[in-house]
């Protein structure tokens, strides 16, 4: 593998010597060999970082050379993306949906609302909702029938809240993960 500097140093010498051939062969070309001599100069002064780059226990993306220094037998390289297949159970399109994945399965979390709620309809209101659904895969989803609340005169089966206006806005639900929580006080929420 020819690590960046190599490479800059080989790519100087052959334009170089195509530059120094277009000076000497095409006169009225100079200010197009000028611009190129300028930038093999710029290309040249560019060389690897003597010190790591501190980017301390932040995420970085490597999908340039800035963090990289060599890659041996890998490359860099963006992948297409795929379209899937639509879900047959796909989630609703909802407000502040949160999905969690615990062990086996993906649970989601959204703010819906009752149908047939009556009163002035803002941000807030009591006839929002939090409705919860899981997978096994993230694609297709289950809607389980937890009969938990009663929303528009019967128990609806996937809603987990109701009738806390504001509170269930922005719910926002996360898994607690310090091991000194018990099993049963693991699932946690903050909402306004």
């Amino acid at each position: 593998m020819i690590m960046f500097a190599e490479m800059s140093q080989a790519m100087l010498g052959f334009f170089v010597a195509k530059i120094y051939k277009c000076w000497i062969v095409e006169r009225s070309a100079r200010l197009l060999c000028l611009l190129g001599i300028a930038f093999l100069l710029f290309l040249g002064s560019m060389s690897v970082a003597d010190e790591p780059v501190k980017i301390g226990s932040r995420r970085e993306l490597f999908v340039d050379r800035l963090l990289i220094d060599r890659l041996i037998d890998a490359e860099l390289r963006m992948h297409h993306p795929v379209k899937a297949t639509r879900p047959k159970s796909p989630l609703p399109v909802a407000h502040y949906i949160t999905i969690l994945k615990d062990s086996d399965r993906f649970r989601a979390y959204w703010r819906g609302s009752d149908p047939l709620f009556e009163g002035e309809i803002h941000t807030g209101h009591g006839g929002e909702t939090v409705e919860y659904a899981e997978s096994l895969d993230g694609h297709e989803w289950t809607f389980p029938d937890l009969r938990l609340l009663e929303v528009s005169g019967k128990k609806h089966r996937n809603v987990i809240l109701a009738n806390q206006p504001p509170l269930l806005t922005n719910f926002s639900p996360f898994i607690d993960n310090c091991p000194d929580v018990s099993n049963n006080q693991r699932y946690k929420a903050l909402g306004r």
